[in-house]
């Protein structure tokens, strides 16, 4: 499976790498190239590149940024889903659930009760 992380911070970084381990093919962006590529982990300097990946994971810092990066990325024709890791508020987080389903695309974030 072709695996597009975006966000090689802290977390990501360490993320990354067991999917690469576990036999996926895992592409990596962040504004900024790592100091230390996580291992096994492609790097793209260019968002769209991961356009046509299966599946897209976030680890970001705020939903403002998510809603930004897959909007560039649904512009680029991305079909694949779309994992939320970030710390996005849960009003964006549905919105954004409620677009994709409306596309016929799938994004999971963590479930959150309550109306």
């Amino acid at each position: 499976m072709s695996i597009g992380f975006i966000g090689l911070g802290k977390m990501g970084a360490v993320m990354a790498p067991h999917l690469a381990a576990s036999g996926h093919h895992v592409t990596g962006y962040d504004i900024l190239a790592p100091a230390v590529m996580p291992a096994g982990v492609e790097f793209t300097q260019d968002l769209v590149a991961l356009a046509g990946c299966k599946t897209i994971i976030t680890m970001l810092p705020d939903g403002d940024v998510v809603s930004a990066v897959i909007g560039e990325l649904l512009g680029a024709g991305c079909d694949g889903m779309v994992i939320d890791m970030s710390s996005s508020h849960p009003d964006i987080s549905r919105a954004m659930a409620t677009d994709f389903a409306a596309r016929g695309q799938m994004f999971v974030d963590a479930p959150v009760s309550g109306g």
